[in-house]
């Protein structure tokens, strides 16, 4: 990894982090969207993963999903609608950047 450019990555990681979700493993999700909060902050698509995590664990533990969260899905949405060029280049390895929606069951 230390001769290429690290935003090369970040499709591998995200492929990791769908896998995650796709086998429960919300704890790998959270560690992954931990490393996407400390070095990527600006990436809109954080956002609709944070509330994924939160919906899906929430299902989980208590078996039904949780509303309160929806306001994240508002504030991934407006993000996607001011997104810049500079950054939708940045992220450009995202080839759903600002397309997720709730309803990805």
């Amino acid at each position: 990894m230390k001769d290429k450019n690290p935003e090369e990555w970040n499709g591998l990681i995200l492929l990791e982090l769908e896998r995650c979700f796709s086998v429960k493993n919300y704890s790998c999700a959270k560690d992954i969207l931990s490393f996407y909060e400390k070095n990527y902050s600006d990436w809109p698509d954080l956002l609709f993963y944070k509330y994924k995590l939160d919906d899906e664990s929430a299902e989980e533990k208590f078996g039904f999903h949780n509303e309160k969260n929806s306001e994240q899905l508002v504030l991934y949405k407006n993000k996607c609608k001011a997104l810049n060029k500079s950054t939708a280049r940045k992220y450009r390895y995202d080839f759903d950047l600002c397309m997720r929606e709730a309803g990805y069951n």
